[in-house]
């Protein structure tokens, strides 16, 4: 068969298939076969592989011939689909539209905001806090000595840059803001902390941390009100009252340290709190005057308390979740629970 049998052929089969077209998708579907790569027009250049000098020039104008028509056709064809279509748009429309999930805010934003809320509404800001932060800023400042198990590699996710590393807990921004700001100042920090460590249904390498300070003139900003603050905090975010049990404890930052712990659900005793009828939720403290000196603080006139908790954990109380890994799973079925 000759080139020019081939071009009379390929245009009357699109003629042919073009009067078959019903919608715009078999008219798009056939011109990619037609106008594609290695497309049925594509196919032809295979005769200026064979040809010989005199006869590819009236080749190739038969080609530009076939090829302008063709995009002609399915140009004018496309509007009369078009056109088509658009006649029975009231049609469509009278038809129930099809439920898409467009998404919504992370459990963890959602209840970030209301904490923060809360915490504006007891005379707390919040604070923005950097995630990469110095060594001495997340270790020496807060009186983590260079042989503190804490600075092994398998406790610690190091960066590349000598001193330099992820912040293991929202604390590693309290030097630096006291060093800017000169007190009386309640504020909290909030954001994701970072713990090389192995991951189970309580453990997790990246959570999120709620980190209150409070610094004031003596005598206030002492235990007493530490508690009442807490008290006004877990109740506000449980929503239902809550009895507050302070433990002695030891954290390098605070003197003296304290664990907190709030009442359970329970009336009895349960597995979550081990029968105690008591939920460890906290750690907490005076802070320690060596931490005040090093922001530059006068520990004659000022004194103050911090408190730290993980945000996780207070949405695997209140919501009664069973495992961390799902916060960061992606699973739907899970985030959309909450939205």
């Amino acid at each position: 068969m000759n080139w020019l049998e081939e071009i009379t052929n390929l245009r009357n089969y699109v003629l042919e298939r073009l009067g078959k077209v019903q919608d715009r998708k078999e008219l798009d579907e056939l011109k990619l076969e037609i106008f594609k790569r290695k497309g049925k027009l594509s196919e032809l250049k295979k005769f200026f592989d064979i040809l010989k000098d005199e006869e590819k020039k009236n080749f190739g104008l038969k080609f530009n011939e076939l090829k302008n028509e063709l995009e002609r056709i399915f140009k004018e064809k496309e509007r009369q689909t078009t056109s088509r279509e658009e006649k029975f748009l009231d049609v469509i429309f009278s038809f129930p539209s099809k439920k898409f999930y467009l998404g919504s805010q992370h459990i963890i934003s959602l209840e970030q905001k209301r904490i923060i809320e809360i915490f504006a509404k007891l005379g707390f800001s919040a604070i923005d806090s950097p995630e990469v932060v110095s060594e001495k800023d997340n270790f020496d400042y807060l009186n983590i000595p260079s042989y503190h198990p804490a600075r092994d590699l398998w406790n610690t996710i190091w960066i590349k840059k000598k001193g330099l590393l992820l912040r293991t807990h929202t604390s590693a921004y309290q030097v630096p803001y006291l060093k800017n700001n000169f007190p009386p100042f309640r504020v909290i920090f909030i954001g994701k902390v970072f713990r090389f460590e192995a991951t189970d249904r309580r453990h997790e390498i990246q959570f999120n941390q709620i980190e209150g300070l409070s610094v004031v003139k003596r005598p206030e900003g002492n235990l007493g009100e530490l508690k009442g603050v807490l008290k006004e905090f877990f109740e506000m975010f449980f929503e239902r009252k809550v009895k507050i049990r302070l433990r002695p404890s030891y954290f390098p930052f605070v003197e003296p340290g304290l664990e907190v712990d709030i009442s359970c659900f329970c009336k009895n005793g349960c597995e979550f709190c081990s029968f105690t009828k008591y939920i460890e939720i906290a750690g907490a403290g005076m802070v320690h005057p060596d931490v005040l000196k090093r922001g530059k603080i006068d520990t004659l006139t000022f004194q103050g308390y911090a408190f730290g908790c993980g945000l996780e954990r207070l949405l695997m109380i209140k919501y009664n979740i069973p495992d961390i890994r799902y916060f960061l799973s992606g699973d739907l079925r899970f985030i959309k629970n909450f939205s």
